[in-house]
């Protein structure tokens, strides 16, 4: 075992009192963070001793304990202990006082309680908390979560996403309304077609799309959040003959090897690398070559809107030119080997449609756009929100505008969204 691991390992074994457990196994994995920053994690599971003949794979026994570390900064990301049961002695804690609680948090992550997070939410013996800047949420936004079991010892542990530093916050004073934003927010209406099962049809309705305003007023962010890289493309594939023989589906592997000599040298993720116009160009041909095998008839009928990196593939986002605005978007995401440019396999989610196969057509639509303004426009919400933008490196203050009722395009009725 590489002396690094070893020395981490020892780490987490101290630090977590595992003196009644032995190490089955760990591995290596790697990630991006909102940041575009490597991240690399250090995974062990701990078996407890008096199970040595432990063999099958398939799940952990009750006890087991599941760590995670940042290979860096030695910080734990999660600690679970299979079943809610631990027989590790050394973190254990009075549930009742929850200074302690978030001390020992905030030597463990090395985050200050009050300026990064605040308690969310409390269950029995269990504690939620939640990213804030200056009491407002943040989008993407951290998330960390205690689990205890009846005395006192941790059982659950687990920080998800990443948490602002100070020098990240464009700090500024909200001022947005919603008499501000109202074109911004005429903008926002969409008219979809949503599937009713109980009256066995679709429905038109007017619903308003979540979007980020920015505090000016003026700009917006998309409410998606962040992506992975993207090279967007918005190019029709079109061909003049069927490919053969038939597209092969080759078994694909989304997870990847990461030795300890990538980890402790940083190196980048390759998903950071950009795509080059020559692999672009290569790729291209190889979703043109695929559609004309598995979508012969289809010539015309798909745009490759962008193409990234994931997963050790380069991926394509794929979608229909002409399709109706429902709920579900009719795409398919193709996975293209980064060395090779050949497709290898792909996703339909053709699935998602076969609700609506069998419903009756909507049926005719006699609210227009402006009268369903009007009606949904008492019901609009704007919630002040720290966004992470990419552009500016760094948190800015926003309004969330969204919406959480619809109006019938047929009979103007408006209800709360299912």
């Amino acid at each position: 075992m590489d002396k690094r691991i070893e020395d981490l390992i020892e780490l987490t074994k101290g630090k977590y009192g595992l003196d009644r457990y032995y190490l089955h196994n760990w591995d290596i994995s790697r990630s991006i963070t909102i940041f575009n920053k490597t991240e690399y994690t250090l995974s062990m599971e701990w078996f407890p001793n008096h199970l040595k003949e432990w063999n099958d794979e398939d799940y952990s026994p009750k006890g087991t304990a599941s760590i995670e570390i940042d290979i860096h900064s030695k910080k734990t990301r999660s600690v679970i202990f299979v079943g809610g049961v631990s027989y590790a002695e050394k973190i254990r804690f009075d549930v009742n006082e929850k200074k302690e609680i978030i001390r020992w948090m905030e030597k463990e992550t090395g985050l200050s309680y009050g300026e990064q997070f605040e308690i969310w939410k409390e269950e029995e013996r269990e504690i939620h908390f939640k990213e804030y800047i200056n009491g407002f949420d943040v989008s993407p936004s951290g998330y960390m979560e205690c689990h205890f079991d009846e005395e006192g010892r941790l059982t659950f542990f687990s920080v998800i996403g990443e948490f602002h530093s100070k020098n990240l916050v464009h700090e500024e004073t909200y001022t947005l309304t919603l008499e501000q934003v109202e074109n911004l927010a005429r903008e926002q209406l969409r008219l979809i077609e949503l599937p009713n099962m109980e009256e066995d049809r679709i429905v038109p309705a007017y619903l308003i799309e979540e979007i980020w305003i920015k505090n000016d007023g003026l700009h917006t962010l998309p409410f998606e959040g962040l992506e992975k890289s993207r090279w967007e493309m918005n190019t029709v594939i079109e061909w003049n003959q069927t490919i053969s023989p038939p597209f092969q589906r080759k078994k694909i592997t989304l997870t990847e090897e990461v030795t300890p000599d990538q980890a402790f040298q940083c190196e980048p993720h390759p998903g950071l690398d950009s795509i080059t116009d020559e692999e672009r160009q290569k790729c291209m041909a190889a979703i043109r070559e695929f559609l004309s095998q598995e979508y012969a008839k289809d010539s015309g009928k798909w745009i490759v809107k962008s193409l990234y990196r994931d997963n050790g593939y380069i991926q394509a986002a794929i979608h229909l030119v002409e399709q109706k605005e429902r709920v579900f978007k009719r795409k398919l995401k193709v996975f293209i080997d980064r060395n090779t440019y050949k497709a290898v396999n792909y996703l339909d989610n053709k699935w998602l449609f076969h609700e609506y196969m069998d419903l009756r057509e909507s049926e005719e639509i006699k609210i227009t756009y402006e009268q369903a303004f009007e009606k949904i426009k008492p019901f609009l919400e704007l919630t002040p929100c720290y966004v992470y933008d990419v552009e500016q490196g760094g948190y800015i203050l926003c309004g969330k505008l969204d919406c959480h009722y619809e109006v019938n395009a047929h009979t103007g009725n408006v209800k709360p969204i299912d």
